[in-house]
């Protein structure tokens, strides 16, 4: 108990003679960049006293003109700090804001005459209005593709549409939407397959319209797109019958669309 009792007075007078020598530091520190402060036993201004009282009891101790003599000797020792006031001089240097002078920049105003020049532009898209010609259901190839009737072939036992969708060399072309339809039916819509289809191989796609010969006029064209009724080609028309045989008899149409290039 008593060994823990010096070590705790050890500390704590460690602790008061390290607070001393932090408080002495900062006092020294203190009465350096403030020698006036109350701190200082010994101030400039107290041992500037003394000289002078000194000085004045040298030259003549009852003589009073003696402190009219030491008194001159306090200007010159101010003068220095009057001379702190030309650093304003400076501010002149602020003339430089004439630099403003660049305003004249505002003189490319000018380019407002460009505005005039994109009227005859917005003319230029009259000529494009042209473009609901394509609207109708072309008759002959309008850009990529050709679209022709191969033949017909009897079937007592469904009516439909196939073909090939190739290009110039003779291979199939896939992802290709193919559009059949009739007057008063919307229609269907198929994809092209990458390779040909049957063992005829004679086909890339293909439509079931009915399980049973079906007479109509069939339409084919290809489209832009699933649901589209933008066409690529020329439209292709096939007509089927009810009798699957005899004269006219025709329930399968096999029709070839071949890109342009």
């Amino acid at each position: 108990m008593f060994r823990g009792m010096n070590e705790r007075v050890a500390i704590v007078v460690t602790l008061i003679i390290l607070f001393m020598t932090i408080t002495i530091c900062l006092c020294y520190v203190a009465i350096f960049v403030s020698p006036e402060l109350p701190l200082n036993p010994f101030p400039p201004s107290k041992v500037a006293n003394l000289d002078q009282d000194q000085g004045q009891g040298q030259v003549t101790a009852p003589n009073p003109e003696g402190t009219v003599r030491s008194t001159p000797t306090f200007p010159p020792t101010w003068t220095p700090t009057a001379t702190a006031t030309p650093t304003g001089t400076p501010t002149p240097t602020f003339t430089s804001t004439t630099t403003p002078t660049a305003t004249p920049t505002d003189t490319p105003t000018p380019t407002s005459t460009f505005t005039g020049t994109p009227r005859p532009p917005t003319r230029t898209p009259r000529p494009p209005t042209v473009t609901p010609t394509f609207t109708p259901r072309p008759t002959e190839a309008t850009s990529l593709w050709k679209g022709k009737l191969r033949a017909t072939w009897v079937n007592c036992g469904s009516t439909g549409l196939f073909g090939k969708v190739r290009g110039p060399s003779g291979n199939p072309i896939a992802d290709i939407w193919v559009h059949y339809w009739a007057d008063g039916w919307d229609g269907a819509w198929t994809k092209t397959l990458a390779d040909y289809q049957g063992e005829a191989a004679d086909r890339n796609w293909d439509g079931l319209l009915d399980n049973k010969p079906k007479p109509g006029n069939w339409h084919i064209a290809i489209a832009s797109g699933d649901g589209s009724r933008q066409y690529l080609s020329n439209t292709v028309t096939v007509t089927t019958s009810s009798n699957c045989e005899g004269t006219g008899a025709a329930q399968w149409g096999e029709i070839e669309f071949v890109r342009n290039y």
